[in-house]
């Protein structure tokens, strides 16, 4: 049977925590905002659902009058699209699970904004991106035998064809529950399970 893994972005591949201020600022210095202001601002444009939240690009820009198809392209092709936003070992880790099955990045969030956060990591190009503002567990549940990879523990959440990898990167706090530390380690962990 061969390998799939889905894959979370935010704090997983994709290093959100950095990204939010440095998108504001190349957004401040190309399009002539206070990207200081704008990112303290952040909140006023989340989307809330039952317990969860996702932040919306696409609607702060469109209240700051600009063009969310021209900020985006300007994103993409600015110097933040060079890997710096995505977490060392992405690029491996995407490798070997090709070479052994297929990867998907299944992403909690607004969808054009989740798109944009994947084509800033270059290690996630030609990778299926799905975006939900669902339960994950729910979107797995019909997937036969997966894994998932997630900054966000949700193990005892999961339906049973399902196995489940803990990923906490930047020295996150596991509470006492084993957790990968790295895309090496993720790598140990499914060989290991498998």
């Amino acid at each position: 049977m061969s390998l799939v893994v889905y894959l979370d972005l935010d704090r997983t591949a994709y290093n959100t925590d950095l990204a939010g201020r440095l998108i504001w600022q190349e957004v401040a210095s190309s399009f002539g905002i206070d990207g200081d202001y704008e990112f303290d601002r952040q909140r006023q444009f989340y989307v809330y659902n039952d317990e969860s939240y996702a932040y919306d690009l696409s609607a702060h820009l469109l209240d700051l009058g600009l063009s969310v198809d021209n900020v985006y392209g300007h994103l993409r092709r600015s110097s933040l699209a060079d890997g710096r936003l995505e977490y060392l070992g992405l690029a491996e880790f995407v490798s070997w699970v090709r070479g052994r099955g297929e990867i998907k990045v299944l992403t909690y969030g607004v969808d054009d904004y989740q798109r944009l956060k994947a084509s800033l990591c270059p290690s996630l190009s030609g990778v299926e991106i799905i975006t939900t503002l669902g339960l994950k567990a729910e979107y797995l549940a019909n997937k036969g035998e997966v894994w998932l990879v997630d900054d966000k523990f949700m193990a005892n959440d999961l339906p049973p064809n399902v196995r489940f990898l803990w990923m906490l990167q930047d020295g996150q706090d596991a509470a006492g529950r084993a957790a990968c530390r790295s895309f090496a380690d993720a790598v140990k962990a499914i060989m290991a399970l498998q």
